[in-house]
């Protein structure tokens, strides 16, 4: 691998991982004077984030909801301040707006400006709230086949009973963030459900709560064409065919509407109670 290429992967170079790698200080120096020299031993592709540059320049690290996006993980919107974790100090937000995160066990940060990805997930249940740690935590087991086994022993009585909670209610099923808020809706009922059910003559529905009540999760701009819209409704009248009931939710009314989820599927439930009876 050349010198460009090993910075522009990693976004951010520490002079002395780098001449570990078997490069040279012909080619640090040349990378520095091409891009940015943040602090002493440490250069940022001239194109990085400003989230990784800040990191890099400040001697931290992202973690929690800043990590999401180079992780690739569940989030729903860019949090409104920058989650840094640094070796010491106290944890909190910091005067300059930064919210600061302590490593685990006071361990060093190592040539890397992102936190592994059990800690940033650790950082994440003690941090946000429930349906967003739950979500970017289940995103991390999904996508990247994380063992909440490594996240567990990072949690202890500082955390507090919240975190270890909402570590508990991530399952490692879901297909998408939307389905992670809606199941946390689905435990607030009390309502029995299984996911991604493959249904004869219907197809894979994401709910199927009491044995007849199918909840989807999308709409034709979740998914990104029309066709696939079509498809759904298409979907849907097979159901009722076969006796099963549907409901479909966007994702801005499992987010910002929970109240009428849940009385939709009350309403639901109140009508066609005589399915569940035959069930």
């Amino acid at each position: 691998m050349d010198p460009a290429t090993y910075l522009a992967s990693r976004g951010v170079l520490y002079r002395r991982s780098f001449l570990a790698a078997g490069f040279t200080v012909a080619q640090y120096r040349r990378l520095a004077a091409e891009h940015l020299l943040v602090r002493r031993g440490v250069v940022v592709h001239r194109e990085a984030p400003p989230a990784l540059r800040t990191a890099a320049s400040l001697g931290g690290a992202l973690t929690c909801a800043s990590a999401a996006e180079p992780f690739g993980l569940w989030l729903r919107d860019p949090p409104p301040a920058l989650h840094l974790s640094f070796t010491a100090g106290h944890s909190g937000r910091s005067s300059s707006g930064l919210i600061r995160h302590r490593r685990f066990g006071d361990r060093p940060l190592a040539a890397d400006p992102v936190l592994p990805l059990p800690e940033v997930c650790a950082h994440a249940l003690s941090c946000l709230p429930p349906n967003d740690s739950v979500a970017l935590v289940e995103s991390a087991v999904v996508l990247h086949g994380l063992s909440l086994s490594d996240v567990r022993p990072l949690l202890g009585h500082r955390h507090g009973a919240g975190a270890l909670s909402a570590l508990n209610d991530v399952r490692g099923d879901a297909g998408s963030i939307i389905e992670v808020h809606l199941r946390r809706v689905l435990d607030s009922m009390g309502l029995r459900y299984e996911t991604q059910v493959l249904i004869p003559g219907v197809g894979r529905v994401d709910f199927l709560v009491e044995g007849f009540l199918i909840i989807e999760t999308d709409g034709w701009q979740w998914h990104g064409n029309r066709e696939q819209w079509r498809r759904d409704m298409d979907r849907d009248t097979a159901s009722l065919g076969d006796g099963y009931v549907s409901l479909r939710f966007r994702a801005e009314q499992v987010w910002s509407a929970p109240e009428y989820v849940r009385s939709s599927i009350t309403s639901a439930f109140e009508r066609f109670k005589w399915l569940l009876r035959n069930s």
